[in-house]
């Protein structure tokens, strides 16, 4: 009985392990998808504030930095 139990704690600690080894990879792996899209997030607020500018200068009279579109929002 007592190497049944032993067996079974061996099992559980493993299971337990593995679980935690999971879980740090899904946060690994959640965590790169989170700074990839900051990065994509920043890049478009960036160029949108380009946009913004070429725009008031357009309408300022500044006939060279007219545009057609908006940039496209990241995905």
């Amino acid at each position: 009985a007592n190497e049944a139990s032993a067996a079974q704690f061996n099992q559980a600690v493993a299971d337990y392990e593995a679980q935690r080894t999971q879980v740090a990879e899904a946060r690994a792996r959640y965590e790169a998808e989170m700074e990839a899209h900051r990065q994509a997030q920043a890049a478009y607020d960036a160029a949108y504030a380009r946009w913004q500018a070429d725009v008031a200068a357009c309408r300022a009279g500044d006939h060279a930095r007219c545009s057609a579109s908006a940039p496209a929002a990241p995905k």
